[in-house]
């Protein structure tokens, strides 16, 4: 029974994430991606399909927003970037995927992966 309610919730949060704009092809690779950068922080037993999208945000000069499932805090997490908020219902905040690799909000914005327009657009969606 367990294993059916979960099989349910992956396959929801799946179409959840394919409903709010992630491409089939970046989704894959974003999934694969950060399997890989999980691996490569010790996390040898995870496998792609515990890899979930939560979230996209949208894409930005070839850079994907997105909220991954991972390990969060049940507190109400806001951030502030250059003067634009973010709130997110727990500690799993926003994350930039740029050619395979992963950002935080906040390192996207310093590297001029995102603009502070993007920003405000992304807080639009995420404060919603």
């Amino acid at each position: 029974m367990i294993k059916r309610q979960l099989a349910l919730g992956y396959i929801l949060c799946i179409c959840l994430g394919l409903l709010v704009g992630c491409s089939h092809v970046y989704e894959k690779q974003i999934r694969e991606d950060y399997l890989a950068l999980m691996r490569a922080q010790g996390e040898m037993e995870m496998i792609l399909d515990d890899v979930i999208i939560l979230n996209n945000y949208g894409t930005y000069n070839g850079a994907v927003v997105i909220r991954m499932l991972r390990g969060a805090y049940q507190v109400i997490t806001t951030i502030e970037i250059d003067g634009v908020e973010f709130t997110f219902s727990d500690s799993n905040t926003a994350l930039v995927w740029k050619d395979g690799q992963f950002f935080e909000l906040s390192d996207a914005y310093d590297n001029d992966i995102l603009t502070k327009d993007n920003l405000v657009a992304i807080a639009k969606r995420v404060n919603k």
